[in-house]
């Protein structure tokens, strides 16, 4: 099933009980409170990581992240924490180490954000979720970040 095409919601994800309520067709995608994305495949842009880290004046890297948590399914605002590296980029160079972030957004905010995807994919998986991501690196504008104050 393709979800997204070019920035086009083409189809929701339904499970056995969101589509008999929705009076809609199992897209197959069962998953334990509400209907989950498995193998989910990202097309790539056409530029290469360094050309896209280039672009960049001011921002995050992220490497990864784990343990996102939605606090809102219908709006799709999440929370999540930066894992396996978080770095600041500073004209076009990754400057330094950033530590004790969160990321607390929209996932509708999020996917509108995309400015660009960069060539190479990559297989990405964690701890919790069986099936990895195919994805490649994604320049994302204004993503909001917390931090704790303890």
């Amino acid at each position: 099933n393709v979800i997204i095409d070019r920035g086009v919601l083409k189809t929701y994800l339904h499970n056995s009980t969101t589509a008999k309520k929705f009076g809609a067709e199992t897209t197959a995608n069962a998953g334990l409170i509400v209907p989950t994305p498995f193998n989910l495949i990202v097309e790539g842009g056409d530029k290469s990581f360094e050309k896209l880290l280039s672009s960049i004046d001011d921002g995050i890297y992220v490497t990864n992240d784990w343990y996102l948590r939605y606090q809102n399914y219908r709006t799709g605002d999440f929370s999540t924490i930066p894992r396996d590296g978080l770095f600041r980029i500073k004209r076009g160079s990754i400057e330094s180490s950033i530590k004790g972030l969160r990321i607390s957004d929209n996932m509708l905010r999020i996917l509108s954000g995309i400015r660009e995807l960069g060539r190479e994919r990559y297989w990405i998986s964690w701890w919790e979720v069986e099936t990895p991501v195919y994805a490649p690196h994604a320049i994302i504008e204004k993503v909001n970040f917390t931090k704790s104050t303890i």
